[in-house]
């Protein structure tokens, strides 16, 4: 039903196809119904998702809220109770005789209600309703907790509509009066009318007061100690066979290794065991996890596991605008990790009580981002104690994980985007219910369907690792099965390497295939080739053998096919090919310009890095604006050092976004901050040029910015692991003495 909706309100153009598409993702991460999601995007009315799910449905709609005192006389809650409701996804709201009349949601499945009401020996009448106005029925018939997401909605459709929010009440005897009338946007001969009555609004989310909702331990938990990385079918059977569940995640509760809980979020098959598999990865280094959702600009609590799962209820009241200023909306906003003092300021305090833990403490906020959007973030803290210092780079590991997860799921809901990869080509989505057999071409090639007969069958007679495919229609078939992952993937793969030059040469013009990971969600360094998608965990493994094939491919008109042999060839090829990546250090596509310079950065020094480093060098003074940013902002990824003296002559520059690049750069390359003065800039300058850039960096580890110590000491970390304690937010003392240590030994190691 969910697909006939979206078709119906994308033919009758209320909403664009690419927002419907944004709503499928966001249902994959939030869950609800279609039409939760697309009011909570504002990208339709109340009226117009109401006469839309009437006639994707075929059902009447909703109009009245549920009359208990009929309810209660007709004795229809004493077998309808509410696990039958939830059960069948509908709840009561009148009875007649023998007749129930039930408000239903989208996807009503009518052969499981007619038999429910067969076997009471009643007739169910269903009536169809968005999904908030059915929840807050379940509420007044049942008492049930309505969740503060949904209660956030109806209040907010409530108001824009403009009728008058109406109080919960433990029975309703009548309809309200007041209705609207619209003209549901149906295309017949006339005007189809509609009446809707207002459904009793839920009281808005309750206050957080300073009293502990089932508060968590503040005392020290013991720590599980992180476990040897199992098998990947080891961590399912664990998650499997445990008896310790809990209602909400399904999951067990104990802590997970690290390794484990990667593995786990990435066999996950739902939105909910990526989250609990994240929760218990998390509580492997930390006493208490809080997972938040993100929706707009509010942050709801989603999930809890201190020594066991938190129930939901205990979260209801953990919710938090992010329109005031904390290290929750820094955290969110900035879509990067943060290690703060949580609780200082008053709505951070109460966010913290609400969940049970005694503020102000020291702790983790790491989102998830998706699309440049933060649509989670996870609360990690250790009761008081500092965290360890690797507890941010393994929360953020977890996040980037549950990230491609989300991918990962949303790919698969959409039914596989197969990328394309010719220039100008666009990719071709395969619906959910599009019909089984159908060949989808995609960017030059041709993705057989698992039903599909010939040559694209479902490879039940895939030839042997020894023959060598002999046409093009064979091939067609093996980079189906690789880009699916099906059980036939990896004897294609063998054969697919065995060809040699020919098969990295077909395989290079599919780039890059369906995607694991959302590039526009990466931050930080980029995961390997391997982990970005199927096509490109094979091309990997041809190794140096592709890189005269990928050449040709870095300047492709599409974006996504630059920027995947772009990391291709940075990781694949030799120095001989350093001068080729250099010139996607000026492309059109941040992010290509971004792999570009990191995968430079990784590269020896040799003739063709030193002039590429000339030439960004040259290009600061201008004249071409776009050039100066790209090179400045390059230089600050490859730390170069001489490039300081032309930098610091930018800070002041007219151009705003040159000047935040140059600043930016700078305070990457020496890890100190003097702002826009310039004669600060140039008087460090003076009195550091003439030493190496790693003493910079230890100088950075006493800096009285939190991002710029953390920042070096990741730096100086490969250069010599042992940090002799250092923690970038250890007491002040601490930290200079594990300091002076670090430097020593570094010092030593260079003698």
């Amino acid at each position: 039903m969910t697909s006939r909706l979206a078709s119906l309100l994308v033919q009758e153009n209320l909403v664009p196809p690419k927002t419907m598409a944004d709503a499928f993702q966001r249902q994959v991460i939030y869950g609800g119904t279609l039409d939760t999601i697309l009011l909570e995007m504002k990208a339709v009315t109340e009226p117009q998702i109401v006469a839309a799910l009437a006639k994707a449905n075929a059902l009447p709609p909703a109009d009245a809220p549920p009359q208990l005192d009929a309810l209660s006389a007709a004795g229809v809650l004493a077998w309808f109770d509410a696990a039958a409701a939830e059960r069948l996804r509908v709840v009561p709201l009148y009875a007649d005789g023998d007749v129930v009349r039930v408000m239903s949601i989208d996807a009503l499945d009518r052969r499981v209600l007619a038999t429910f009401g067969h076997e009471h020996g009643k007739i169910i009448e269903p009536f169809v309703a968005p999904e908030h106005r059915y929840m807050a029925a379940l509420g007044v018939v049942y008492g049930l907790a309505v969740s503060a997401r949904f209660q956030s909605l109806t209040a907010r459709v409530t108001k824009r509509s403009g009728a008058a929010p109406v109080p919960d009440a433990p029975a309703v005897t009548a309809p309200v009066a007041k209705t609207q009338t619209f003209v549901a946007p149906i295309a017949t001969a006339a005007p189809v009318t509609t009446t809707i009555t207002d459904m009793p609004a839920p009281r808005a989310p309750a206050v957080m007061t300073e009293a502990p909702v089932a508060p968590l331990r503040d005392e020290p938990t013991q720590r599980a100690a992180p476990r040897e990385a199992a098998a990947p079918d080891r961590v399912t059977r664990e998650i499997a066979q445990s008896h310790e569940r809990d209602q909400v995640t399904g999951e067990p509760g104990e802590p997970l290794a690290i390794d484990a809980a990667l593995r786990a979020i990435d066999a996950a098959v739902d939105r909910d065991r990526i989250f609990a598999a994240v929760c218990r990865g998390a509580r492997s280094i930390a006493d208490v996890v809080v997972l938040f959702t993100v929706q707009a600009d509010t942050m709801t609590g989603r999930l809890a596991l201190a020594d066991s799962w938190v129930g939901s209820d205990a979260l209801s009241s953990a919710v938090l605008s992010l329109e005031q200023n904390t290290p929750f909306r820094t955290a969110t906003l900035g879509h990067a990790p943060l290690l703060a003092k949580v609780g200082e300021d008053s709505a951070s305090r109460t966010l913290l009580t609400a969940i049970g833990r005694r503020p102000p403490l020291g702790a983790a906020l790491v989102p998830i981002v998706l699309r440049a959007r933060t649509v989670a973030l996870l609360y990690a803290d250790a009761s008081g104690k500092r965290l360890p210092p690797s507890a941010l780079a393994d929360l953020s590991a977890l996040s980037s994980a549950a990230a491609r997860a989300f991918q990962r799921l949303i790919l698969a809901a959409k039914g596989r985007d197969y990328r394309a990869a010719d220039a100008g080509s666009t990719a071709k989505v395969v619906a959910a219910d599009e019909p089984r057999g159908a060949v989808v071409a995609v960017g030059g090639w041709r993705a057989a369907t698992p039903a599909e007969g010939g040559p694209g069958a479902a490879i039940e007679d895939a030839p042997t690792a020894r023959h060598v495919p002999s046409d093009g229609a064979e091939l067609e078939v093996l980079f189906a099965s690789v880009a699916r992952s099906d059980d036939h993937a990896r004897p294609a793969a063998e054969q697919l390497l065995a060809l040699g030059a020919r098969g990295v040469e077909a395989l290079v013009s599919r780039l890059p295939g369906p995607l694991r990971i959302e590039r526009a969600t990466l931050r930080g360094p980029t995961p390997p080739l391997e982990e970005h998608g199927p096509l490109l965990s094979l091309l990997a493994r041809f190794g140096a053998a592709a890189a005269p094939h990928l050449e040709p491919r870095l300047d492709d008109q599409h974006p996504d096919v630059r920027y995947y042999a772009t990391l291709a060839l940075g990781e694949l090829g030799q120095d001989a090919h350093t001068a080729r990546i250099g010139q996607r250090l000026f492309d059109r596509d941040a992010q290509v310009r971004k792999v570009a310079a990191e995968m430079l950065r990784r590269r020896s020094i040799s003739a063709d890095r030193t002039a590429i480093i000339e030439c960004l060098r040259g290009e600061l003074p201008g004249p071409e604006r776009d050039r100066q940013r790209y090179a400045a902002d390059a230089l600050g990824v490859l730390g170069d050092a001489e490039s300081v003296p032309r930098l610091v002559e930018l800070v002041k520059n007219e151009d705003e976004t040159l000047r935040n690049i140059a600043h930016r750069a700078l305070v990457a390359i020496t890890r100190q901050d003097f702002g826009t003065s310039r004669w600060r800039w140039r008087g460090w300058w003076d009195r550091h040029r003439n030493e190496p850039r790693a003493e910079w960096l230890f100088e950075g580890l006493a800096h009285a910015s939190d991002e710029i110590r953390a920042a070096s000491a990741l730096e100086l970390f490969a250069l010599l692991p042992e940090t002799f304690g250092y923690a970038w937010d250890a007491p002040r003392r601490d930290r200079d003495e594990a300091r002076r240590k670090w430097h020593d030994a570094y010092r030593n190691r260079r003698r």
